[in-house]
């Protein structure tokens, strides 16, 4: 038994090692594109960090997702890939833990190759949300943060250390992770506030022990979202991308507007989640032998819904691209949590079929999308690299010439979410347009613009 347990640690661990070397490996060979030039324009740390004060108070609100994408674009990109390869590592462990491994006493590795897969297949506009710098600061880094602090507030011995050095050192990691998820993302921490609450009340109407530095960590939480959600900057950013007239309408309809958008979103993608969402929650209602079971995974679900929902209140958002990143993430885990396991199910045939029928459509699901968008990103990738060699070899004679280069449209564009440019804005007619001007500083060129 302990060789056995042994093997199953080894291959855990070493299925971590190899996703994590094979993300690395698929972020560098990613180019930067569009945002990922701005922090072209900082000549050093310093004036990165006044440039988030400058976000926070006349464009953008979200300072720790900012922050974060300005050192990822600006930093080594060796040191930098294998940095976000074995975040999105730890965001797959992290979503193991919260659903399949806390319903196992030993490791589960075809649990966590499940949700392994089921990431990779459902995560919205993948190639922006992982592989570029920009998406993966705002959403890989911010999700894996509020999971990670979630991973804590739910331990139940976390915290409960006597000695005061090791207690005083988790305190303090422990409010600082609790302010940076607060300061994360407007739906995104607004769900885990909902999932957190949810959890401590139950827990409170158990008669569980109160932990006062759980308290602590929940308030640094809600102070950090409520500095978030103030930010000036957010309504500045508003009106420059919906115009002023935007505020004219009355907030009533712009809601309605925002939840019908939604809506519509939702029942052009995300009916067969819906569906399945419904389904799961039927069966596992009726099977599991735990009900907190049921409704620990009930309550992730619904944190997910509020997360996309809560676009609604947004005046963008609402096409399922990035900003629904967090909201799948928590309906993945509260579905993971549904699912049939040996040890809280009444096992019978009908457990076994759902448990082998949801197997094999991640796996083939997998088979299906994963090797073509691979490869699609691949190609992608190869075309963008091969304009950058163009404006860098044009770079020099046209800075001679006082002239802007004229580029002409890349080689290939991508077709599935797995490119970094998929559904991105490219290149466009005027050197002073976005995204030309910020390949200005980046290539020290004049302008770049398509070919007339």
């Amino acid at each position: 038994m302990f060789k056995k347990i042994n093997r199953n640690k080894l291959l855990f661990f070493g299925l971590q090692i190899l996703l994590g070397i094979i993300m690395s490996l698929w972020i560098y060979s990613t180019p930067l594109w569009d945002d990922d030039f701005e922090p072209a324009r900082y000549l050093n740390v310093w004036q990165m960090l006044l440039q988030t004060k400058v976000d926070y108070f006349n464009w953008n609100g979200r300072i720790v997702g900012q922050t974060l994408f300005r050192f990822l674009a600006s930093g080594n990109q060796i040191i930098v890939s294998i940095l976000d390869g074995f975040m999105f590592v730890l965001l797959t462990v992290l979503v193991y833990m919260l659903s399949v491994g806390r319903k196992h006493k030993t490791i589960n590795n075809l649990g966590y190759i499940s949700v392994l897969l089921a990431l990779m297949i459902s995560i919205p506009v993948f190639g922006q949300t992982i592989l570029w710098r920009a998406g993966a600061g705002n959403y890989l880094w911010v999700t894996t943060i509020n999971l990670l602090f979630v991973t804590l507030y739910t331990n139940d011995n976390y915290l409960e250390t006597s000695k005061p050095i090791t207690k005083s050192i988790q305190v303090f990691i422990f409010v600082i992770l609790a302010l940076l998820s607060g300061l994360g993302s407007e739906n995104t921490s607004g769900g885990t506030i909902l999932f957190l609450l949810i959890y401590s009340v139950y827990n409170y109407k158990k008669h569980k022990k109160i932990n006062i530095y759980k308290i602590i960590g929940m308030a640094s939480l809600v102070i950090g979202y409520i500095v978030l959600i103030l930010a000036p900057g957010a309504k500045i950013r508003t009106i420059a991308g919906m115009g002023k007239e935007y505020y004219d309408t009355p907030l009533i309809m712009r809601i309605i507007r925002g939840l019908y958008q939604v809506n519509s979103t939702i029942n052009h993608f995300y009916v067969p989640l819906i569906l399945l969402t419904v389904l799961l929650g039927v069966w596992t209602y009726n099977h599991r032998d735990s009900k907190l079971s049921f409704a620990y995974g009930i309550t992730w679900i619904l944190s997910g819904y509020a997360i996309i929902y809560a676009l609604s209140f947004s005046p963008m958002g609402q096409d399922g691209g990035r900003p629904f990143f967090g909201g799948i993430i928590y309906i993945l885990i509260g579905l993971f949590n549904l699912a049939p396991t040996d040890d809280d199910f009444t096992i019978g045939k009908g457990t076994t079929y759902i448990k082998q029928l949801a197997i094999t459509g991640i796996l083939i699901s997998s088979f299906v999308l994963l090797p073509n968008g691979f490869y699609d990103s691949l190609k992608a990738s190869k075309a963008i690299n091969m304009r950058y060699t163009y404006i860098e070899r044009n770079a020099k004679k046209a800075n001679e010439d006082k002239k802007i280069i004229q580029v002409p449209p890349l080689s290939y564009y991508p077709q599935t979410k797995y490119s970094v440019n998929y559904q991105l804005e490219d290149i466009k007619f005027g050197e002073n347009s976005w995204p030309n001007n910020l390949y200005d500083s980046f290539f020290k060129i004049r302008g770049i613009t398509l070919p007339n």
